[in-house]
């Protein structure tokens, strides 16, 4: 306040009009609404981050998994190769490890004659991996050789599929498929390793019943080769010492099989039938002999 005795500096004054009074209770209210309003944007927010890092880790997981894969089929491809370009990856990892080594071997300056040890080591260790790579590529062959014969017998015995008027389809075994599925599953009976000698010996006469129409070419052959395998087995004889006779037998059994005399449904397989000698088409009595 002004005095008579006292000078006070108003210049700097200001006017205040005193707002509307806000109780406490209010004030808690505006306050707890503010918290809620603050609580549900950082409820979002992890809510996104949350998403966002499950999206980061299963991506994280995914990149792993693939890469994970890739370098088990590249195991594979070196350990078990099985198409053209595994074995063109192979050749050409050698010849670029053949060139490394050779380098290596020029760069050390060694006298003449472990010169000529040194390559000729590398030179047996080159020959012994082009044998293995060989090998494995024979192999390959038989597998493919193997997979697409079983693909084949498949199909053929397979039920037809036939549209129907409705849209549907429908799948039906016709006399034929019936029997290029006997005549597959005796197939693969023979070339399976029986459990003991009664199991081999009826299977030979699956197979023998089977054939036993076909008047000379391989039916005969294929009988002949049975009854041998059978008196082998009679005398005991190892099962080393028949894997000829039935590499032979399988082989034959395949060729009646894809033959159209014998296999109807080969025709449809392999386009024009085949047609040896002395061949005649009757009903399969494997079911009979089982």
């Amino acid at each position: 306040m002004n005095r008579r005795d006292l000078v006070i500096d108003t210049s700097g004054d200001r006017l205040l009009t005193p707002r509307p009074y806000k109780s406490s209770a209010a004030w808690m209210t505006t306050r707890e609404a503010a918290t809620l309003v603050l609580q549900r944007w950082v409820k979002k927010l992890r809510a996104a981050w949350l998403l966002a890092e499950a999206m980061r880790l299963d991506e994280l997981a995914r990149t792993k998994s693939e890469e994970e894969q890739r370098a088990f089929a590249e195991m594979q491809r070196r350990i078990h190769p099985h198409l053209k370009s595994d074995f063109a990856i192979l050749q050409a990892e050698l010849a670029a490890w053949v060139a490394a080594e050779t380098n290596r071997i020029h760069a050390k300056l060694l006298p003449q004659t472990y010169h000529q040890a040194a390559m000729q080591q590398l030179l047996y260790k080159e020959t012994r991996l082009l044998q293995a790579i060989g090998r494995l590529q024979a192999k390959a062959q038989k597998e493919t050789k193997a997979a697409a014969v079983e693909a084949t017998l498949d199909g053929m015995a397979a039920p037809k599929a036939w549209s129907l008027s409705n849209g549907a389809t429908a799948f039906v075994s016709t006399p034929e498929s019936m029997r290029a599925g006997e005549l597959n599953q005796l197939y693969r009976e023979y070339q399976q390793q029986a459990k003991s000698l009664r199991q081999r010996a009826e299977v030979l006469l699956k197979v023998k019943l089977a054939v036993k129409e076909l008047v000379g070419g391989p039916g005969a052959e294929l009988r002949q080769l049975i009854d041998r395998e059978a008196d082998m087995l009679a005398r005991g004889r190892s099962e080393a010492s028949l894997f000829g006779l039935r590499s032979r037998a399988k082989a034959l059994l395949l060729q009646l099989l894809q033959t159209a005399t014998f296999n109807p449904l080969a025709a449809s397989i392999q386009g024009p039938a085949r047609k040896p000698e002395n061949f005649m088409y009757g009903a399969l009595p494997v079911s009979q002999a089982a």
